[in-house]
């Protein structure tokens, strides 16, 4: 069958096939046949060859070379690396003086949110380990039993360093019928609490997937209203967009940044290093930039492919 197909194939052309516009024939196969074998032979005949490729018209890029080589920041200076070590170290001894478990989960929270955590990851793990070993002990945690507020907080901060805890300990503020007391409603804080744990659930968690419907449900209500909070709406506002827990870190510390700055809790500290480490972080990456942006345009590869789009990245 195969040797039929070869010897009364017509010619048959194959033109705009991807970009290229050529031509192809099958000669006339070649047979010999001895006692041991038949050979056959078939050639390819390229008629034209052109090549012609597409062009998308791909707009230059807007940062070229040069300007990228041209940034500078001025937050690699020693005198502010100086100034960084020591607002860590001022931030260090925080962690022992602050004595209180629900002070102890807001320093966590706003250095996670701030973008500061992983400078102090030792001395997180030890405040979170602290908390894990007494969640059973009542004695230990009636500081946050009838506290929404500080109970979806260790939830949130427990379960997103990984430790094994139940959701269950959400059902204080559920009544006999399962629905989340009416009583709560008056603590906005612990509702944007409860709405940002609800998006840590696993599956089959129902008591979370209805504290999500039910938090987000009042919160669009809180936000409507006006006369309220500025700062609590622009916070829930923010939520209600993106939960905290699906966010880009660094994008939501310069956010927050603006956010804690005006905050009657406000530690200068805490701020000051923020600023400090967010930009000396700019500086690396802006170094990271150059030295891509000059390999690029070393290679040359932009000019060379016009077909292509010339992206760095």
């Amino acid at each position: 069958m195969a040797l039929h197909q070869l010897v009364f194939s017509p010619n048959f052309p194959l033109t705009k096939l991807h970009g290229l516009e050529t031509k192809f024939s099958l000669a006339t196969p070649k047979i010999s046949c001895d006692s041991n074998k038949t050979l056959c032979m078939a050639s390819i005949n390229v008629v034209d060859d052109a090549i012609v490729r597409r062009f998308a018209n791909y707009q230059k890029p807007v940062w070229n070379d040069d300007y990228i080589q041209s940034l500078s920041n001025a937050y690699e200076d020693e005198s502010l690396e100086k100034r960084h070590d020591e607002l860590k170290r001022e931030v260090r001894m925080m962690f022992d003086k602050v004595l209180n478990p629900l002070d102890q989960l807001e320093l966590i929270d706003i250095l996670k949110r701030l973008g500061l955590a992983y400078h102090f990851e030792d001395q997180i793990k030890r405040t979170l380990d602290s908390l894990f070993n007494n969640i059973n002990n009542e004695a230990e945690n009636i500081w946050c039993r009838d506290n929404l507020y500080a109970t979806a907080l260790a939830f949130t901060l427990l379960r997103e360093n990984k430790y094994h805890v139940s959701s269950g300990c959400l059902s204080n503020f559920q009544d006999k019928k399962g629905n989340f007391k009416a009583t709560i409603l008056d603590d906005i804080e612990g509702l944007l609490s409860l709405y940002e744990a609800s998006y840590l659930s696993i599956e089959g968690e129902t008591l979370l997937d209805e504290a999500k419907c039910f938090t987000s449900k009042h919160l669009k209500e809180f936000v409507k209203n006006e006369g309220c909070d500025a700062s609590m709406v622009k916070k829930i506002s923010h939520s209600l967009e993106i939960p905290l827990h699906w966010r880009l870190p660094i994008l939501e510390a310069r956010w927050f940044m603006d956010i804690y700055s005006k905050s009657s809790k406000m530690n200068p500290s805490l701020l000051e290093l923020a600023k400090l480490d967010f930009n000396k972080v700019q500086a690396i990456y802006q170094d990271d930039l150059k030295l891509a942006s000059r390999w690029w345009s070393n290679i040359g590869l932009g000019e060379k492919f016009s077909f292509a789009r010339s992206r760095l990245v």
